[in-house]
């Protein structure tokens, strides 16, 4: 309820939609002349959005968290613009049953260091049925659409693991701990 854009409007992307070599263009748009064929200017579905939550298939391994913070970074740096100016901040986290989880290179009292420069943080915490916000979450991750994304996507976490998990007693340690464990974003 705190952020200013939480009466804007809330836009699901299915990136699996996009062809990998139109993404940059059709997310961030093109100026005439970028490349052949860009006869004029393009604007990207980004141009006016201000938060985007996103999710992926399959689940990743949360070990992978670092990594994939690293991976954005260079992201954010690729699709800067000719002056260097950031256009996009992604920040990448898991979700399980439990807990919504986000990484940072920014370290504060309620992080903790995961290794290689990067810190992760709790964002939202499962409780009496439903995301609940902690004192430092940020306020577009209190948003109640934000929350119903988050809801949504825990249940069809908990539909895959239904699907894909076989019951404990037929899984040796070994196997459990081969087992994904968590839902990327």
């Amino acid at each position: 309820d705190l952020s200013p854009r939480r009466e804007g409007t809330f836009l699901p992307l299915n990136c699996s939609a996009i062809s990998p070599t139109l993404m940059e263009s059709e997310l961030f748009g093109h100026e005439k002349g970028a490349f052949t064929g860009a006869i004029e200017r393009h604007l990207g579905c980004f141009e006016d959005l201000s938060r985007l939550y996103m999710a992926f298939d399959p689940l990743i391994n949360p070990a992978a968290l670092a990594t994939v913070k690293h991976t954005t970074n260079r992201l954010e740096a690729l699709w800067s613009t000719a002056q260097g100016q950031r256009r996009v901040n992604v920040d990448p986290g898991y979700l399980d049953l439990a807990k919504v989880v986000l990484a940072s290179t920014k370290d504060h009292s309620h992080r903790l260091y995961i290794g290689d420069g990067i810190f992760a943080e709790v964002t939202l915490r499962y409780r009496q049925h439903a995301f609940q916000p902690w004192e430092w979450t940020y306020p577009d991750y209190r948003v109640p659409a934000t929350l119903a994304f988050f809801q949504q996507l825990r249940e069809l976490y908990k539909a895959q693991l239904r699907r894909s998990i076989p019951s404990s007693a037929t899984v040796s340690a070994e196997g459990r701990k081969a087992l994904p464990s968590g839902r990327g974003f």
